[in-house]
């Protein structure tokens, strides 16, 4: 392996307050965990906020950070360099902000403009097209557009894809032959780490706490590679998912940690939605679905955990977190056409509401569905392609098609102020994970109550109580040290009263 390393001092200096988490930072999956959950209430119905925009042959992903809704819109598809303008609107008015393209660097090589993630004021953007047209990575001010940096090394994604998030705010970007780690404050390089990747469309990283996930390729068939995101490390992968020896579609992870690799090559026999237990030591498989043939695509993790996926006849279904079972389908959301590409995209609620654009260019919708995928509405839009839902912290949905075709949905607004909606008396979570040997448990009461906190080993056996006692509402922490434990995954679970919360965590040491 070829790998180089360079210490980000200025990160040591420099305390950085990360992003609202009720923010579309990412392209695919709105999150750095692409997981499509979203800290909102989305559109209860079709109802539009404003409409319109740039005119584009060719619709794109936007991404949202506080009142600012960012994206490309390419306008003229004979043209490399120019007319792809990167765009900021208001996201609740629609009124146009600021309009700039990027710089040619190499007339060889580089395309149009693209919108890559926004994090902390920051929009990264590129005029990358993938392997063969590698370009540098900008930072530009979301107030006016203005560069910030430029990155000492390139990237290669492709319009589909996107960069993701270390916890400090740098950028981890997945190139088809490595994957960079780029200092959000200046855009050097912190390290550098061969890859190859299985295909475009699948080289970007979902991060979890400090482990980055992504495909690799191999000779009999992409796996999921696991990386130290402080130090570049690969640290193991999976067992090859399937042959074949294109891969179209990222992974996600799970708020438990779990990892799902969409496998898809448009063949029957390999095409398989996979789950994967990351033990600290090796990705494990717990079971596998069969899965559609979708490009580009995002998939998502439900408030209850459940997970949401297409199947092979274009719907969407509802999976057991624990098992795979299909627990529910939608209505067929796209029709089976081989000469077409399926590129469909989701958002899930606070409250459980899913959100799919179905991108297929022929009828193409949106739909909105209750968490056991009973049709809410839907609305036809044409040509959404891969411009999927992005959705802001009120829960304004945002998405992009063809032409002058940019939709805002009217929202419901935050996760805590929307009062018709029960919420569970507690959240729990624990950083870091993967830890050693040490980690923090936090847990937000919302009122007064018993609670009994707990810690198992992966056989069940209580390995030590925690908390056991009245405590009051608000926010807690309590530290759990396994000096004495084996690497491996532990399970943490809180009680109060009837509820009880159960979560994963991983030691490596």
């Amino acid at each position: 392996m070829i790998r180089s390393f360079k210490p980000a001092l200025a990160l040591i200096l420099c305390a950085v307050t990360i992003s609202y988490a009720g923010d579309w930072n990412v392209g695919v999956g709105g999150n750095t965990a692409r997981n499509c959950q979203f800290d909102a209430f989305g559109p209860a119905d079709a109802e539009l906020l404003w409409s319109g925009g740039n005119y584009a042959q060719y619709s794109s992903q936007a991404v949202i950070e506080g009142d600012y809704v960012l994206m490309h819109r390419r306008e003229n598809p004979d043209d490399t360099f120019h007319g792809t303008p990167l765009l900021a609107y208001d996201l609740h008015t629609g009124e146009e902000l600021w309009s700039t393209e990027l710089p040619v660097i190499d007339e060889g090589t580089e395309r149009y403009n693209k919108i890559s993630g926004v994090l902390n004021g920051q929009v990264y953007a590129s005029r990358s097209g993938g392997y063969s047209n590698p370009a540098k990575m900008y930072a530009l001010d979301i107030t006016d557009g203005s560069i910030i940096w430029v990155s000492d090394d390139i990237v290669t994604e492709t319009m589909t894809e996107s960069v993701s998030f270390a916890e400090n705010g740098d950028l981890i970007a997945g190139n088809y032959n490595d994957i960079l780690r780029i200092n959000h404050q200046d855009g050097s390089t912190v390290w550098q780490v061969y890859r190859s990747s299985p295909s475009s469309d699948a080289s970007a990283v979902a991060v979890f706490g400090d482990r980055g996930y992504t495909w690799e390729s191999a000779a009999t068939g992409p796996k999921i590679g696991v990386y130290d995101l402080t130090a570049g490390d690969h640290l193991y992968s999976s067992p090859s998912l399937s042959p074949g020896y294109v891969q179209q579609t990222g992974p996600m992870v799970g708020p438990d940690g779990t990892v799902y690799a969409p496998r898809t090559h448009n063949n029957p026999n390999d095409d398989y939605f996979v789950s994967l237990e990351d033990t600290g030591e090796a990705l494990v498989e717990n079971w596998r679905v069969e899965y559609a043939y979708a490009l580009g695509a995002s998939h998502g993790v439900g408030p209850d955990g459940t997970i949401y996926t297409y199947s092979r006849d274009n719907e969407v279904i509802r999976l057991d977190p624990e098992t795979g079972e299909v627990l529910n389908t939608s209505i067929q959301i796209a029709e089976e056409d081989e000469n077409f590409a399926f590129w469909p995209r989701m958002a899930i609620g606070a409250d459980g509401i899913v959100y799919v654009t179905n991108g297929q260019y022929l009828n193409d919708q949106v739909f909105s569905f209750t968490p056991d995928l009973t049709l809410r509405w839907s609305e036809a839009i044409t040509g959404i392609g891969t411009g999927g839902p992005a959705v802001g912290r009120d829960g304004t949905m945002v998405i992009c098609a063809k032409y002058e075709e940019v939709r805002a949905y009217v929202g419901q607004g935050a996760a805590t102020v929307r009062p018709d909606v029960v919420m569970p008396d507690f959240t729990l979570k624990n950083y870091p994970s993967p830890f050693n040997p040490s980690t923090t448990i936090e847990f937000t009461l919302t009122r007064p109550q018993d609670v009994r906190l707990e810690v198992y080993n992966i056989k069940g056996q209580l390995v030590r109580v925690l908390a056991n006692g009245q405590r009051s509402a608000g926010t807690h922490t309590v530290s759990f040290n396994a000096d004495n434990l084996t690497s491996g995954v532990y399970l943490y679970r809180l009680k109060t009263g009837a509820d009880v919360v159960t979560r994963k965590m991983i030691l490596v040491k």
